[in-house]
């Protein structure tokens, strides 16, 4: 009996959902439900019921749920201890992300790793989603962070995108703006006023250019905080993530949210799709996947 298949049959309780359990665990649907039917096989009994509505546990998996679940957890705490034997497990992590999760999510989680894991290397490439899943796809990184809207980047055939977090967009409004006092805005509101926004081609740029006929964008940026400074200094509205002020007493804008269902960025992992990570690259992957679990504050997420 695989493990992995126990893995995938508690996504799926925990979600109520094959198609959301395959999209947060990166894997086509019908790759979960022949996993899923795999393990009833193997233990000769029925796990789930189906149905439109979604899927609940059968009774008999039920009373098998405590131990599935202890046998995840045992999987992971073995795999966790035999690394750490490994006094001088090494070698490089070839890894990406965007800018907006650079500072947030991975300098934090390197921090953490190289206190157990001192002799990692790391070569980090810093640019936009579309480009980054083109070099997981070629190969030339071992796996990347990337954040995609509602309106795409889609998964290249051979890359398999894992949703870890989202992130509300919203607008950063100047001090003094007829919009500052506002509980929220709509696109509706921002379609009136000069925009400062993501560079063209950016999840974020989409989201702008479907809900906005013609925004009128002042300014493109590759890095959000630099987007509120301009902000403060008078250029415009800012479309994007909340961004946490250095001086909340003397902050000169103020972050409202965006009151649209699609107004988010989900941050996913990118890896290739049927080949392996290597021990390093997992290593540091699983890491940043433990980070986003253990930080729910961080992760709505509140970008530094």
């Amino acid at each position: 009996m695989r493990v992995e298949r126990v893995s995938y049959f508690l996504e799926a309780v925990r979600r109520g959902s094959l198609r959301s359990a395959a999209d947060a665990l990166g894997v086509t649907q019908s790759t979960l439900s022949e996993q899923i039917t795999a393990l009833e096989e193997d233990l000769d009994v029925l796990l789930l019921t189906r149905t439109r509505r979604g899927v609940t546990p059968t009774s008999a998996a039920e009373v098998l749920m405590p131990q599935l679940s202890a046998l995840v957890d045992a999987e992971a705490q073995l795999r966790e201890r035999t690394t750490s034997l490994s006094a001088d497990f090494g070698g490089i992590v070839r890894l990406g992300a965007t800018p907006m999760v650079m500072s947030s999510l991975v300098t934090p989680t390197i921090v953490i790793v190289r206190e157990t894991y001192p002799n990692l290397g790391y070569v980090i490439t810093e640019s936009d989603s579309t480009s980054m899943q083109s070099q997981v796809a070629d190969g030339e990184l071992d796996f990347a962070l990337l954040t995609r809207g509602s309106a795409g980047p889609v998964p290249l055939p051979t890359v398999k995108f894992r949703p870890l977090a989202r992130i509300a967009i919203g607008a950063h409004v100047p001090l003094h703006h007829p919009l500052y006092e506002n509980a929220a805005v709509t696109w509706s509101d921002l379609s009136a006023w000069p925009l400062v926004s993501m560079r063209k081609g950016s999840p974020t740029w989409a989201l702008l250019e479907r809900n906005i006929a013609k925004p009128h964008v002042v300014a493109q940026v590759a890095s959000f905080p630099n987007a509120v400074v301009m902000v403060e200094n008078g250029l415009g509205i800012a479309v994007g993530p909340q961004v946490r002020p250095v001086n909340q007493m003397t902050a000169r804008s103020r972050w409202l949210s965006l009151a649209a269902p699609d107004a988010y960025l989900e941050i996913c992992v990118a890896q290739r799709e049927g080949v392996p990570l290597p021990r390093s690259a997992r290593t540091v992957r699983d890491a940043l996947e433990k980070y986003v679990r253990q930080s729910p504050s961080e992760m709505e997420l509140l970008l530094k």
